[in-house]
């Protein structure tokens, strides 16, 4: 492959990605702060017992929160139709860049039960951060349905880390790495303005949230500076 045809790809490749970037994050942010908003709206007014106590920036995380189970649930339901049809499988950009090759394929059904699991118990999260302050009825099904989703997770992580090439788990492990000092920076600086009481405290669950929103980044960023292609719409030859 001539050089620039090299360098145009990379350059349409870095102007998907960061166009992609930039439509999450804005989808993310207009939701969150509406919800946000709403929340605020409603626990003032008492209209919901169960929003009374939740502030302005626990309801942007619970908003961000479901923009999330939407990525994940959209994923769970591509790699199903990856599955099912080679022209998704043929999409680097819908597969998270493993393509329609045969080892790849063995992977996707752990993906989609990675997601579903994913979603199972941040679902669960989701719905308790609604109702911090309130017993739910079914404490046990509650328990139950997150177990069984991080149970999900954890078995086809296991199954993924043996059947993707070292490649992709590079990947995985420099993005993890890479969020998690991130967010380390961003918990030091946040510490320091809570107890100079320039912002209120974060939940756990507001921190989670902006993990995962991290990771989403970073792993796209790093999937990217490793393989510019992987990101493109089609599989390409490298000759």
């Amino acid at each position: 492959m001539s050089e620039i045809k090299r360098a145009k790809r990379f350059n349409e490749s870095s102007l998907f990605f960061l166009g992609l970037i930039g439509l999450l994050v804005i989808f993310g942010a207009s939701i969150g702060y509406l919800t946000g908003k709403w929340v605020k709206q409603a626990g003032q007014a008492g209209d919901s017992p169960f929003l009374s106590d939740v502030s302005f920036s626990t309801g942007l995380s619970i908003g961000l929160g479901f923009v999330l189970l939407g990525t994940y649930i959209i994923s769970a339901t591509l790699y199903g139709l990856a599955l099912m049809h080679k022209g998704v499988a043929g999409s680097r950009v819908l597969t998270g860049g493993l393509g329609g090759n045969p080892s790849s394929r063995k992977a996707y059904p752990y993906l989609i039960l990675f997601y579903l699991g994913y979603s199972a118990a941040f679902g669960v999260l989701t719905v308790l951060e609604i109702g911090a302050h309130h017993s739910p009825a079914n404490a046990p099904l509650f328990v139950g349905a997150a177990s069984i989703g991080v149970a999900a997770m954890v078995w086809s992580a296991l199954r993924l880390w043996s059947i993707l090439d070292e490649f992709f788990r590079a990947i995985w492990v420099e993005a993890c790495a890479l969020s998690s000092f991130i967010l380390l920076l961003i918990a030091l600086i946040g510490l320091v303005a809570n107890k100079l009481e320039l912002i209120p405290a974060l939940s756990g669950y507001s921190w989670l949230v902006l993990y995962q929103w991290v990771y989403l980044i970073t792993n796209g960023w790093v999937a990217f500076k490793r393989d510019p292609n992987i990101l493109s719409l089609r599989e390409h030859a490298d000759t």
